[in-house]
């Protein structure tokens, strides 16, 4: 499964999509290629004002 921080966008309450902004942090997610079973931590920041839910989605094996 490819990651990439690109593929990411976060929709809040109010159904507003932020988009992701590259580059705003220094622990910003990786592009990576994961293997079955394998993960991959980061940071994916998004413009906007916004609640954090507070339970974080999971998209297949890759935890943001």
């Amino acid at each position: 499964m490819e990651v990439n921080p690109l593929y990411f966008a976060i929709t809040d309450t109010n159904g507003t999509r932020h988009t992701v902004v590259l580059a705003a942090d220094e622990k910003q997610s990786d592009t990576v290629d994961l293997a079955p079973g394998e993960n991959v931590s980061g940071t994916v920041t998004v413009k906007g004002p916004f609640h954090r839910s507070t339970s974080p989605s999971r998209m297949g094996s890759a935890a943001m």
